[in-house]
């Protein structure tokens, strides 16, 4: 599943910063044109409000111009500094796509799911978490949190304002049906890493006729239409080639690079299931464009690696295959133990203080060495005198100067910040089948020594108080 059309349809046309013409031309898949206007409106005497300098920014996430679109983000974060909570939501919600962007799938998922549950984020912006969940499950493996975060989509999707919201809710879940088909497909049996997922996935049997119905127009229709004749392909049939060429060039038009390279990568892999390696062979061969970067991380190198080693055994050349299912096989490994981390540091471990850097949200958003400090107070929450003296200290920089950057960065204060870590792991330790459930006790391994410090800081994070927790993780 591909980040960057989802997102250029959910994101750009939700924004209000676009007229009825702009949401038009995003639905459309006419993004330079949009582009061009957004930039005209940037360079224009009077200066650009938060929502164009946002909706310019996220363009240039498609474009593939990542740094600019995080400093681009980071300016129009700074005309929201007196809307805190808007402020701590966008900003997560930046760092969220920008690292599922970069194939950084635990920070991603770190990143959607604080603005999932985060009571104060809009609607729209909850919408487009859910969103991103989808996506940063299937590129973890989990397909059945996958569907079910898909399924969020749907539900929530005729509650918005944007019309858009149910076509791209059923493209999103026809896509998702027809990789588990086609992925699962029977020439595709020693492509291991997504053979076992496929084949271990549960769905309803009454799938099918539900998520036939197609979407008309636009730019989703045509990737959803693409998916489809990807299936047919899989299953030997090439009735469909002519469509998948002219989408696959209609893609390459759009200015999204790695969006025209991956669709190119799943007709290959498609190609192979289906008995079809000229066609399969001709995908690669446009695939290695140069001047193009892709991100490490992802499932593009497995199936590109798979590619590679079913063509050169299909033609004879058994030291080349052989070579290049090593990889595979290596890297597929690697994937798989990478997945079964990242989803580990996300279920509570009431013995676990280290938090991975990577998977968080908070680092996620912090720049530079500020992303220390965070690593240093993590690392000493559990000692009640820990104050932002220390932790500025601890990189060289002045408490005022610590303030700031977090508040830039994740809309609240150092103080803030620790108050909220602690109750947080206090919260998942009460939630523990096999903890403690002291209280007190449970506090005070966190820094937390006085029973009404306790007290109002938990009720302010969870709207409810420990006792509760435990009475609600009982029932």
């Amino acid at each position: 599943m591909h980040t960057h059309l989802y997102f250029a349809v959910a994101a750009l046309t939700a924004s209000p910063a676009l007229s009825p013409s702009q949401v038009r031309l995003a639905w459309q898949g006419e993004f330079h044109a949009l582009e061009r206007q957004l930039a005209a409106r940037m360079d224009a005497d009077m200066p650009a409000g938060p929502d164009t300098q946002r909706a310019y920014a996220d363009m240039q996430w498609l474009f593939g111009r990542y740094e600019e679109a995080e400093q681009l983000h980071r300016d129009a974060l700074k005309g929201l500094a007196d809307e805190r909570d808007y402020f701590r939501v966008l900003s997560c919600r930046n760092a969220a796509w920008q690292a599922l962007f970069l194939q950084r799938n635990g920070a991603a998922l770190a990143c959607f799911r604080r603005v999932v549950e985060d009571e104060r984020a809009q609607p729209a912006l909850q919408r487009e978490a859910w969103l991103g969940l989808a996506l940063v499950m299937f590129q973890l493996g989990q397909l059945e949190a996958a569907w079910d975060c898909a399924e969020r989509v749907e539900a929530m999707a005729g509650e918005a304002a944007e019309g858009v919201w149910p076509a791209l809710a059923a493209v999103l879940q026809q896509e998702l049906l027809a990789q588990v088909r086609w992925r699962g497909a029977e020439g595709l049996v020693d492509h291991v890493f997504w053979r076992h997922l496929v084949t271990e996935l549960r769905l309803p049997a009454d799938l099918e006729p539900s998520l036939s119905s197609p979407v008309d127009g636009g730019a989703l229709a045509r990737h959803g239409a693409f998916q489809q004749h990807l299936r047919t392909l899989a299953e030997g049939g090439q009735h469909g080639l002519a469509a998948l060429h002219d989408t696959v060039q209609w893609a390459a038009g759009l200015g999204m690079p790695e969006y025209a390279r991956f669709l190119r990568l799943d007709l290959a892999v498609a190609a192979l299931a289906g008995g079809a390696p000229d066609v399969a062979r001709q995908a690669l061969e446009s695939f290695g464009e140069p001047g193009v970067s892709m991100p490490r991380g992802g499932h593009w190198l497995l199936d590109y690696l798979f590619c590679q080693a079913e063509l050169s055994r299909r033609q004879g050349r058994r030291t080349e295959a052989d070579a290049h299912y090593r990889r595979y096989c290596l890297l597929a490994m690697k994937r798989t133990r990478e997945q079964a981390m990242t989803m580990n540091t996300l279920v509570p471990l009431p013995a676990r203080r280290e938090q991975v850097a990577a998977a968080d949200d908070i680092s996620a958003r912090l720049v530079g060495k500020y992303r220390r400090a965070y690593a240093y107070l993590v690392e000493h929450l559990d000692q009640p005198d820990l104050s932002v003296k220390e932790v500025a200290a601890h990189i060289g920089v002045t408490e005022r100067a610590l303030q700031l950057a977090m508040r830039s960065s994740i809309g609240i204060s150092p103080t803030q910040l620790i108050r909220r870590l602690r109750m947080e792991r206090i919260h998942s330790e009460l939630l523990s089948e096999g903890s403690s459930k002291n209280v007190l006790a449970i506090a005070a391994k966190w820094g937390v020594r006085h029973r009404s410090t306790l007290a109002n800081a938990y009720r302010r994070e969870f709207n409810e108080s420990p006792t509760d927790t435990i009475m609600r993780s009982a029932a």
